[in-house]
């Protein structure tokens, strides 16, 4: 949202082929009024560049190792592109963000396209300064850092209950 880009999210399971994947990809860019650039031809089938974009996939060692050996070239830093069925795509614009707590499970070809970033849990104080931005006006910081605490840093399930609680105090 902060980029104003085109954004696909989805999860290990639901990414069944690429051509699925490209469905959506162009759903979204269509939204937003962006458009692919055909840039030429191979044989009779389209060359067409993407817009930039970002792909989220979450649990991404759920999708099948099929569909991620049919993802190898669009992730290839010199290459970034894919046939489709009607189309080659130049993706190099597109940012593809995979999520997983199981690394070991994803393709090995694949993984090693991929740079891989360590997320660390959130700290309690970490936790109670984001319920602060949302719910400051209406709880007081010591039951901020409490939720914080008593949901284990988790800030989905802190801002679940924060909110309830603010409801409830309305």
């Amino acid at each position: 949202k902060a980029l104003e880009l085109p954004f696909v999210s989805l999860d290990g399971t639901s990414l069944t082929d690429k051509k699925a994947l490209f469905v959506m990809i162009r759903q979204k860019i269509d939204q937003f009024g962006h458009e692919r650039t055909q840039v030429g031809l191979e044989g009779a089938i389209p060359v067409n560049k993407y817009p930039p974009c970002v792909v989220f996939v979450d649990e991404a060692h759920l999708a099948r190792n099929a569909v991620q050996q049919s993802m190898l070239t669009m992730l290839e830093q010199g290459d970034s592109a894919v046939r489709l069925d009607d189309e080659i795509a130049l993706v190099s614009k597109i940012t593809f963000l995979f999520a997983t707590t199981r690394d070991s499970e994803l393709d090995p070809p694949f993984r090693t396209r991929l740079r891989k970033i360590e997320l660390h849990p959130y700290s309690n104080e970490e936790v109670s300064e984001m319920l602060k931005i949302k719910h400051g006006d209406t709880l007081k910081d010591e039951i901020l850092m409490e939720i914080a605490k008593r949901t284990g840093a988790i800030p989905r399930v802190a801002l679940d209950l924060a909110k309830e609680l603010s409801q409830n105090l309305q």
